[in-house]
């Protein structure tokens, strides 16, 4: 991630715009990868080295010589590929959701996008529905707050300026706002 600096409470802080690694495996996905790297400053392409034509493509033969060294530089990823080939590339890597990248996962043809990790402190559920505001497509968010249309507290607090200092406090927090239950 750039330029993170660890807090106290395990939160990560985020100076300056986010940066994005968009990765591609197909020809169809490098297609997207281009156009939606044309539209977000701060991103690089990589492309499988078959498809990877046009000026400022990164390519690459196998995409876990790139994934890693992405992992560790990248604030967000977008992944062209299947949700499986993702995990199987995240899954080493993963720490808490306070510190791993946003990852959103798109289908080739730009259908959906899917918030798969970090979803609100990562600020992949916002990435996604940017994705899909680009490509025409739906934006595939999962996390219970935003499916209830309730309050996030991780993201109340990250609004607020505010840390987190302990991290399983404020899911017991969430828990009850989901279910209606006092605080």
């Amino acid at each position: 991630m750039t330029n993170p600096s660890v807090i106290s409470s395990g939160m990560v802080e985020k100076t300056g715009r986010p940066r994005t690694a968009i990765f591609a495996l197909t020809r169809r996905g490098a297609e997207l990868a281009a156009r939606l790297s044309s539209q977000m400053e701060g991103s690089a392409c990589f492309c499988s080295d078959r498809y990877a034509l046009q000026p400022g493509m990164i390519p690459f033969a196998r995409l876990s010589d790139v994934f890693r060294p992405a992992w560790l530089e990248y604030d967000q990823m977008v992944c062209i590929m299947s949700c499986g080939i993702a995990v199987r590339m995240a899954a080493p890597m993963l720490e808490h959701k306070t510190r791993d990248p946003a990852v959103v996962v798109v289908d080739q043809d730009g259908a959906f996008a899917i918030s798969l990790l970090a979803g609100h402190i990562g600020g992949a559920n916002e990435l996604a529905r940017k994705v899909a505001a680009m490509t025409g497509g739906r934006a595939v968010i999962t996390t219970a707050s935003d499916i209830q249309e309730k309050p996030a507290v991780d993201l109340a607090v990250q609004k607020a300026g505010l840390l987190i200092e302990n991290i399983e406090m404020a899911a017991r927090v969430q828990a009850a706002i989901l279910d209606e239950e006092p605080l």
